[in-house]
């Protein structure tokens, strides 16, 4: 199943869908605990089988953003875990992204 087919059967289940969407809402109905973790920066989530941890004291919208993320990962099925290390706490998704130094890939039977 393509991200766009998988995308259309997740709008079809919860839909209709108004902004801002409740993604804390569709993670815990997809089965996933979320709860808030001690994780220092620049960690700010950590996905365990069916836990998500979530740093302290995140934004709403960084929370919110975050939450998708790991969403994304575990309704697309993604295989093992990211960890992503940043020169510097930038602000805006795209420096976000821009700003990574090297992604580690994990299997996910080294947690």
């Amino acid at each position: 199943m393509t991200e766009i087919e998988k995308a259309a059967e997740l709008h079809e289940r919860y839909g209709p869908l108004d902004y801002p969407i409740d993604v804390e809402d569709i993670a815990r109905r997809e089965g996933l605990t979320i709860t808030n973790w001690p994780l220092l920066p620049p960690v700010e989530e950590v996905k365990v089988g069916q836990n998500v941890g979530l740093r302290d004291g995140l934004s709403s919208e960084w929370r919110r953003w975050d939450i998708a993320h790991v969403l994304g990962h575990h309704l697309l099925l993604h295989r093992g875990n990211q960890l992503v290390f940043r020169t510097r706490s930038d602000k805006s998704k795209k420096m976000r992204q821009t700003s990574s130094l090297p992604i580690f890939l994990c299997l996910r039977r080294s947690f």
